[in-house]
């Protein structure tokens, strides 16, 4: 991710923004979104296989969640009883 950041960035006038703390910074998102719409499923008896996050930059370069997350159409979710350990 840091190597197409790398090239990205520049290519897109987002040249004051540091490819690593931007990976880094999309990582922990991610991570933390993940971890708590988990949580939140499991008390309704679901489990969040996984899901798809889609990031932006705006003119700022702020980072922004553009897209739905944890959706039916953007995950795959299955009921605690059809899941074994």
């Amino acid at each position: 991710m840091v190597q197409s950041l790398t090239e990205w960035l520049p290519k897109n006038g987002y040249d004051f923004i540091n490819p690593q703390e931007l990976a880094g910074k999309i990582k922990d998102y991610s991570l933390r979104m993940y971890t708590r719409a988990n949580e939140v499923c499991q008390t309704k008896g679901m489990i969040l296989g996984d899901t798809k996050f889609e990031f932006g930059l705006d003119a700022d370069g702020r980072l922004t969640l553009i897209d739905e997350a944890c959706t039916a159409d953007s995950s795959r979710l299955w009921t605690s009883e059809t899941v074994r350990e």
